[in-house]
């Protein structure tokens, strides 16, 4: 396959994804002399200059390249009393863990994760919700259960979350799952066994989360009597 094609299509693909989580990025660090990082790629550029110990009153410049796909700035080194150019270098921009480098020369958090400072952080789940039914029939019945998922505080919207549910002596379990809305949430009914007096393990997780957070719902006693036929 063409190379030229390959690269369209990352680059097309590198693009969506930084318009579709714009918000989600960092400011790169930059790669210096003896493998430093520093803050700026003046300082990083600064470093090589200072290691030319063979080239007198050498300085550097920082150089932003025409072409959008370099992944940093060139380094030119000169004498800053006469002007002479001495051999310039290349300075890299570095990304964190669990972020790309993106057109801009930004640092795109991955699906699932979210910027905090320099860093791209993973959220935290929660479910929550009432802990109490009666087996069905009833005039109790499903309740209500919210999941949420959070970063910082500030709630994140379509990330996938699933929910398992464990009945107490039972090794089998099943799932439910969704996506989160603009308020960070997930909602869907628990739906207790029938005339069946038990108790309930909920555990919620998505792909990215650092936690999983469980409770446990007390399904008690259906308040209506179970028919004669149900009963052996």
């Amino acid at each position: 396959m063409n190379k030229n094609f390959i690269r369209l299509i990352l680059c097309a693909f590198i693009l969506f994804l930084s318009t579709a989580y714009a918000e989600e990025t960092v400011t790169p660090k930059w790669l210096g002399a003896s493998g430093v990082i520093y803050e700026t790629p003046k300082k990083a550029c600064d470093s090589f200059a200072a290691q030319m110990i063979y080239y007198p009153n050498a300085i550097a410049a920082v150089i932003i390249p025409e072409d959008p796909g370099y992944s940093g700035r060139w380094c030119a080194i000169s004498n800053s009393v006469t002007g002479e150019g001495y051999p310039s270098t290349y300075t890299y921009a570095t990304c964190p863990a669990n972020s790309m480098l993106a057109p801009g020369l930004v640092c795109q958090c991955m699906y699932g994760y979210f910027a905090e400072g320099d860093s791209c952080t993973p959220p935290t789940i929660e479910i929550s919700g009432a802990s109490s039914t009666r087996a069905l029939p009833s005039l109790v019945g499903p309740i209500t259960q919210i999941v949420s998922v959070t970063h910082n505080g500030s709630p994140k919207e379509s990330v996938g979350v699933d929910v398992v549910f464990q009945v107490a002596g039972s090794s089998v379990t099943r799932g439910i799952g969704g996506k989160t809305k603009a308020d960070g949430t997930y909602e869907f009914l628990f739906v207790p066994p029938y005339f069946e007096k038990t108790t309930v393990t909920l555990t919620a997780s998505c792909a990215t989360c650092s936690n999983t957070d469980s409770k446990t719902i007390d399904v008690l006693s259906s308040e209506l009597e179970e028919p004669q036929m149900c009963r052996r």
